[in-house]
């Protein structure tokens, strides 16, 4: 015989949230009706998503529906979990997660997760987005016409140092990260302590990007250039900084010598010239091939007699070539010190691994 409510009517059928959860029970108790948790995942409701900024605590509420109830909840920012430290700032406690003093780094993706017997499930995204003031992203450098020309192509140096030659215009792209990407720029150049500010008609600026064109002009013009930029949140703590210095291209190698290092492989070995006032390095291009090297030596497998151009390269460009003719594995060739103008020189621009300009021809000669 079935069994009928006292309104002498069957049960009515509840979807197991409704019994689980809206506190109806007709039918099956509580307690048999099973299932993974319902996790919902909200920003504190006293916050303004909208005006987070670097600084500011925040803090995360996760709502858990479970039955049976969950024993463990999981934190997680960018999918990677979160644990409590309160050192760094990250402060669990029951169903709330609490960022004190956040950074940009803070923001992202946040979801918890609940665990029960049943098993496992995550809330819903909540995306931080913290404003912060400007900071630099990176600096680059264009230097003047010998850098778009250069043979070999000049390297990359430290960010900070850039070499002008006088009434050389280089330049500078100042770049910064923000949020809000409003911002607005002002250049400064430090010359023995002074600080004096650049006139706005000298840059341009569009978006989170700053270009100046700086021409030194005498001694004085040299010194250290600082790109500051700010938004609603602030003026940037630190500028992007550019040490201008008086600098040119390196200087040829000197004292070359060619000796055997084995029945297939040559040593070649130099002594460097000035550097231009900046870092350099040594570059060795052999029928068509580039070998880089940090110091004026290399090791070379050559097959055949052949010539060697070596180069010392610095961001102004290439020194003249030191040009090793007829190099061997048979014998030493040393760099005498004599030099004039060579028609091989040519012979090697028309081959197109010698540098544009008119360079002088180290003598090689046997011992």
């Amino acid at each position: 015989m079935k069994s009928f409510g006292h309104h002498g009517t069957p049960p009515r059928k509840l979807p197991i949230r409704d019994i689980l959860f809206d506190g109806r029970q007709t039918g099956l108790p509580t307690k048999l009706i099973s299932d993974a948790p319902i996790v919902t995942l909200k920003m504190g409701s006293s916050l303004n998503p909208k005006r987070i900024k670097e600084g500011d605590d925040v803090y995360f509420e996760c709502t858990v529906r479970s039955n049976p109830r969950a024993y463990k909840l999981t934190w997680f920012h960018e999918e990677e979990e979160l644990h409590h430290d309160v050192t760094a700032g990250i402060v669990l406690s029951d169903h709330s997660l609490v960022l004190q003093s956040i950074t940009r780094e803070s923001a992202g993706r946040y979801t918890c997760m609940a665990t029960n017997l049943e098993g496992h499930e995550s809330s819903n995204i909540v995306n931080l987005e913290v404003m912060f003031s400007p900071i630099c992203k990176h600096v680059l450098n264009f230097g003047g016409w010998r850098y778009q020309n250069a043979t070999p192509p000049p390297f990359n140096v430290p960010e900070d140092v850039h070499g002008a030659l006088k009434h050389e215009t280089i330049s500078l792209v100042c770049e910064v990260e923000a949020n809000p990407t409003t911002v607005t720029f002002h250049w400064t150049f430090n010359s023995s302590g002074d600080l004096n500010d650049i006139p706005s008609t000298k840059y341009t600026s569009e978006s989170t990007i700053s270009r100046l064109n700086y021409t030194p002009s005498t001694d004085m013009d040299y010194g250290t250039l600082g790109c500051w930029a700010s938004n609603v949140v602030g003026q940037s703590k630190q500028p992007c900084l550019y040490q201008v210095i008086a600098a040119g291209r390196p200087y040829p190698l000197q004292n070359c010598t060619a000796y055997n290092q084995s029945d297939s492989g040559i040593k070649i070995s130099c002594v460097e010239g000035y550097d231009g006032g900046l870092p350099q390095k040594f570059v060795a291009i052999v029928d068509k091939e580039r070998f880089e090297s940090l110091n004026p030596f290399w090791e070379l497998k050559l097959r055949k007699p052949t010539t060697v151009a070596l180069y010392a390269v610095n961001v102004k460009g290439s020194s003249d070539p030191v040009i090793m003719e007829g190099v061997a594995l048979k014998g030493v060739a040393k760099y005498t010190g004599a030099s004039y103008k060579a028609r091989k020189v040519r012979h090697l621009e028309a081959r197109k691994t010698a540098v544009s300009f008119s360079p002088l021809r180290q003598h090689v000669s046997a011992e």
